[in-house]
């Protein structure tokens, strides 16, 4: 068996891809930030799926490069590049799926501030042009902080009256990919037999792993929960300790985005139960408007969300209770964003300021 054909194999097992009718309406996928790992990682890896016509690789730097070697790979995608921000609309035209990788930030701690504020206003501007060109695509959050830049996004798209929350999705496979491997690796088990439900943010002590329902069902000790549960948590701070270049996790993440776009294009085309874990807008708990869990995808985005799962222990329970508190300041953050962005021109301080500033104004900044 030839090289080639080996490698399909692979992917084709990992990625569940169908052959696929040609009467089937074409697909675009358009890479904002691609010109990044994460974003060319991605992009390798999209490139290979057959459900994907059309790939546009988006950046402020040039991806000319980036289009044209992935352009020498003989599979059926074809790949075109935009760049630069007047290009940004062009790159989004006719998109069916936009992903979001973009990030400005020199700090590769997901659960930074200083991410946030970096990138916050790069989400902003793809935000504002997809509201424009593409408002019934499906917008796919992977740029960090996922918990605090999808409502952020969600606060745009609202404000252009152009929002659909079932089409806003945050990326949180990676955590589904990484307590596969974990628990594998506890019970000496192949990662592909084990499907673990992740549920809670995106990152950090909010990630909450539901390991009393993890299929095939296994019995964990007190130490193996505990154990399974910080590795989990702490996965991006120990990938950013353990690279020379304390560069985050861009290649399980570049996989892990791959894996979370593909399902959402099976769903697009029609194909059933496609689920896959989320970080939506819901009412899954009282207290959060956003929380990650699984959901099912379908032509519309989010057909169904399936929620926290029933039954889950005391130690599960009290696990996700410290994820909400944690979720709520995220989901704070990115909505008040937009409205300080709206209240930047009043100065309180200005001599040459006509109007009143808000009485919210001190503490909103």
């Amino acid at each position: 068996m030839s090289l080639k054909a080996i490698t399909s194999l692979l992917f084709q097992s990992h990625f569940h891809i169908p052959k696929v009718s040609l009467r089937q309406q074409s697909v675009q996928v358009t890479v904002c930030g691609a010109s990044g790992k994460v974003g060319q990682s991605l992009s390798l890896m999209l490139k290979q799926s057959r459900l994907i016509d059309r790939l546009v690789l988006f950046d402020v730097q040039q991806v000319r490069g980036v289009a044209a070697e992935l352009n020498h790979i003989d599979l059926k995608c074809k790949v075109v590049s935009e760049a630069g921000e007047l290009q940004l609309s062009a790159a989004l035209e006719k998109a069916d799926v936009v992903v979001i990788v973009a990030s400005a930030s020199k700090v590769s701690d997901p659960l930074s501030l200083a991410m946030f504020d970096s990138n916050a206003s790069l989400v902003k501007t793809i935000t504002e042009a997809f509201s424009r060109v593409c408002p019934n695509a499906i917008l796919i959050m992977g740029t960090n902080p996922v918990s605090s830049l999808v409502p952020l996004a969600s606060e745009i798209l609202k404000t252009k009256k152009v929002l659909n929350s079932k089409k806003v999705l945050g990326a949180s496979s990676l955590n589904v990919i990484r307590a596969n491997a974990l628990v594998a690796e506890t019970f000496h088990l192949t990662p592909e037999s084990i499907s673990v439900p992740v549920i809670g943010g995106p990152s950090g002590l909010a990630v909450v792993p539901i390991l009393s329902q993890v299929k095939p069902h296994l019995k964990f000790t007190k130490e193996q929960l505990i154990c399974v549960t910080d590795k989990l948590q702490s996965a991006d701070r120990n990938v950013i300790n353990l690279r020379h270049a304390k560069e985050c996790a861009y290649l399980s993440c570049g996989y892990a985005l791959a894996k979370f776009v593909v399902s959402v294009v099976k769903g697009l085309r029609g194909e059933a139960n496609i689920i896959e874990q989320a970080f939506v807008h819901s009412k899954v708990h009282p207290h959060t408007k956003y929380f990650a869990t699984p959901v099912l995808l379908g032509k519309g985005g989010v057909e169904n969300n399936y929620g926290i799962p029933k039954g889950i222990t005391q130690y599960e329970t009290c696990q996700v209770e410290h994820a909400v508190s944690l979720i709520i300041d995220d989901v704070r953050r990115g909505e008040r964003y937009c409205d300080i962005d709206e209240l930047k021109p009043c100065d309180p301080c200005s001599l040459n300021q006509t109007t009143p500033c808000p009485p919210s104004w001190c503490q909103m900044v």
